[in-house]
């Protein structure tokens, strides 16, 4: 599901990578710019939507006064929702009604589609290139990509946050488990494979045997599951740029779900659906009784919190190749914005300047500025995990989602589906010959082609 050819290929993927505009002037250029006129700048207050918990809006905060240290004139009001869906919701509604529309708002990647077509944002490329953003080495390349339509960069990627597997190193000893030609593990630093995960789990239930342990758990839906399906070959959807149905039935993807059923149908190394409904598989890994948890860095700091819990991380488990998804966002202008100038420094100050620092030090976040990414501030190597690299390397790979507005509803309708080949005993998911499992995934690719193009209602006839 890598975008080798995305929307904004062409002219803009091309010219930011290059990381230049060729010989035409930029249209737009920092309020920074020094001037001749002594005047003092017009005080200016942006309106600043984010979402997340209360230490990452602590961090947007802390960026924001940095800002307003460096640029006293800047005042900022803050604004805040729980999630990444809820804060698109909220933009777009506030900037097509034109009442509370924030100047910069934080927005997921899945809902990038939502914003374009609602024509909600003013495209940055421009923007940021006249602030000397290192568009050609400096940025993540991934990010850009996913944050493009239309022959523009229309947000400015601020995070490219991997999913990656914490182990608990008290119930998972690499040394101890052996690679693919038979001999042991040295560590888990540059990756592993399924069977190797497979043998983690195992680990992790006999050394955890007295406090009840389980091997990890895998989320029957799609966000947790693409990584391996790409892994082994298979995709999820028929193509990334508008999708028109789920790829479940494909030969590749099917036999993916089958091995990965392996382990989700053993209670004995898999947590169950009830399991991590009565306790999240966070607090199960917190409590040092799961082996393996596949997050991102978001948990890192809730993790280190935790005394005499001893973990590290590594990169997915991979079944023929590696692969990952990551949780990406971005700062976006609004397009009715009338403060566009200094939300671009705000941005720039944000992604590429002091604000970085700010948010590498908390430990939950992935910047998308590639230098941060080799410093001790976001390395931290004095803190757990020791291999914190993993981060920076799965970023890299990371695959975008598919881009639709129509992809969260896909998704979420084929979770219940994904819920009973996993965690099911109906479905026989083993033999090598699958007649129920293939007819249902069948079915359910074709259910989704009415969720991607729903039909059009037939006219009505007027009096």
């Amino acid at each position: 599901m890598k975008r080798s050819k995305s929307w904004a290929t062409g002219a803009l993927v091309l010219l930011l990578v290059a990381g230049c505009t060729g010989d035409n002037d930029p249209t737009t250029n920092p309020s920074a710019t020094p001037t001749t006129t002594s005047t003092a700048p017009e005080p200016v207050e942006l309106r600043l939507a984010v979402y997340g918990d209360d230490a990452t809006l602590q961090m947007y905060q802390d960026i924001a006064d940095a800002f307003t240290v460096e640029h006293p004139e800047v005042t900022f009001e803050l604004t805040s929702t729980a999630d990444a869906s809820a804060a698109a919701e909220a933009a777009i509604g506030a900037i097509s009604a034109g009442v509370g529309a924030p100047d910069v708002f934080l927005l997921g990647v899945e809902h990038l589609a939502d914003v374009v077509e609602a024509d909600a944002v003013t495209p940055v490329n421009e923007l940021m290139e006249a602030r000397d953003i290192p568009f050609g080495d400096g940025i993540q390349r991934n990010g850009l990509t996913a944050f493009s339509a239309n022959a523009a960069l229309a947000c400015m990627p601020n995070e490219v946050s991997p999913l990656v597997a914490y182990y608990n190193t008290r119930l998972v000893r690499p040394r101890q488990l052996l690679d693919e030609d038979g001999e042991r593990l040295l560590s888990l630093d540059k990756g592993w494979t399924w069977e190797m995960f497979m043998a983690a789990a195992a680990q992790a239930k006999s050394r955890g045997a007295a406090d009840g342990a389980k091997g990890g758990w895998l989320a029957p839906d799609l966000d947790a599951l693409t990584p391996f399906i790409l892994s082994a070959g298979g995709s999820v959807v028929d193509q990334e740029l508008g999708p028109k149905h789920l790829t479940l039935s494909d030969g590749s993807t099917r036999a993916a779900l089958k091995t990965l059923a392996t382990f989700t149908r053993d209670p004995s190394l898999s947590l169950t659906p009830t399991e991590a409904l009565r306790r999240s598989p966070l607090q199960w890994f917190r409590s040092g009784r799961l082996g393996v948890l596949f997050s991102t860095r978001a948990v890192l700091p809730s993790l280190r919190a935790v005394k005499d819990l001893k973990f590290n991380v590594a990169q997915l488990p991979k079944i023929d190749s590696a692969e990952t998804t990551a949780t990406m966002n971005a700062y976006c202008i609004a397009g009715t914005s009338e403060h566009v100038e200094t939300a671009a420094d705000f941005i720039a100050f944000a992604v590429d300047g002091p604000g970085v620092e700010i948010s590498a030090v908390t430990g939950a976040t992935v910047p998308v500025s590639l230098d941060i990414l080799h410093m001790p501030v976001f390395l931290q190597p004095l803190q757990q995990p020791s291999n914190g690299q993993a981060f920076a390397e799965s970023a890299r790979r990371a695959s975008l989602p598919p881009y639709s507005t129509r992809w969260s509803a896909a998704r979420a309708a084929a979770d219940p589906v994904l819920t009973r080949i996993l965690y099911g005993r109906g479905i026989n998911v083993t033999d090598e010959e699958t007649p129920v499992l293939d007819a249902l995934l069948e079915q359910t690719d074709e259910e989704s082609r009415a969720i991607f193009e729903p039909p059009k209602p037939s006219p009505t006839e007027t009096p």
